[in-house]
């Protein structure tokens, strides 16, 4: 089991595991467009995370205004993490599916996620969509959700990685005073 001193640990265990699968210039989708401080976080974690990498941004959407283009084969798309994956937020599960449906030619990378069902036969449905496509990485955010991911999702690869909110560069601005 691998040990973690710092959330710089954290940091680079991600950039050295996982900056590896992002193999080309890349789409990032599943922005967090509205008001969930911890996505928020974890977006600008992945946003930090992603100037480590030599490949560029060529577009960036949320779940509603993605209309779908036609993309190059050689081109990634990286999904948003977070712990909306499952049957409690069906907007963004349904964004993932259709996108894992339209682009099965392009390598997709899912952000740590942890996951969730209260139903077994929403269970039964995802899979099909998740066993459907040849190059997914998913990333899992807990061992629960990694334990899930190996057992249920057979053509995925899954790795085990930290919150992408721990490769975030924001910082405490220490002058600031807080009132009580």
């Amino acid at each position: 089991m691998q040990v973690f001193r710092s959330v710089n640990d954290l940091e680079d265990y991600v950039i050295a595991n996982l900056s590896k699968h992002i193999t080309g210039d890349y789409h990032l989708l599943d922005t967090p467009n509205y008001p969930n401080a911890g996505d928020q976080l974890i977006w600008q974690g992945q946003l930090d995370f992603l100037k480590s990498i030599p490949f560029k941004c060529l577009s960036t959407s949320d779940d509603i205004f993605f209309s779908y283009p036609v993309l190059k084969k050689q081109n990634n798309i990286l999904l948003q993490g977070g712990g909306n994956f499952g049957d409690l937020y069906d907007n963004h599960q349904n964004f993932r599916k259709n996108v894992i449906k339209r682009y099965k030619h392009n390598r997709i990378v899912m952000f740590p996620q942890s996951v969730h069902f209260n139903n077994e036969h929403n269970l039964k449905k995802e899979l099909e969509v998740f066993n459907s496509h040849d190059e997914l990485i998913l990333c899992a955010r807990d061992s629960y959700s990694f334990d899930f991911f190996n057992t249920y999702c057979k053509n995925a690869l899954v790795l085990l990685m930290p919150d992408m909110a721990f490769c975030s560069k924001l910082t405490l601005n220490s002058k600031v005073k807080v009132s009580d």
